[in-house]
């Protein structure tokens, strides 16, 4: 599959084009298959969905994802969770731009 390629070294694009799908797909399946192996369980038990995973995936640090992932199991209605909640929660660290002076001065080319 894709992840052994890519550990073979391939490029996602090498793998897009050996398998006819584009290097975006396949970064994006890559991702997914690095989520913490009680994810991953989840998803194939079918008590959450692929979306979930991506919103878990915007989290590379796999011990996070597990804390976020138990987070909101348990603010999810019946066990289940909320994907904006996920979301929400990975996200919440990230620092807000739009009206930071330094990030204006210095400007978005920088990052």
């Amino acid at each position: 599959g894709f992840r052994a390629m890519a550990q073979e070294g391939k490029t996602p694009a090498q793998i897009g084009d050996l398998l006819g799908y584009s290097p975006r797909h396949v970064q994006r399946m890559l991702k997914l298959a690095d989520l913490a192996p009680v994810i991953l369980d989840a998803l194939a038990e079918d008590r959450i969905t692929t979306e979930h995973c991506q919103a878990l995936a915007l989290e590379n640090d796999t011990a996070r994802q597990v804390q976020v992932f138990e987070a909101a199991c348990q603010s999810g209605w019946g066990g289940k969770p909320d994907v904006r909640v996920i979301r929400n929660l990975i996200t919440e660290s990230e620092v807000a731009v739009k009206d930071n002076t330094k990030f204006r001065f210095v400007g978005m080319c920088a990052t």
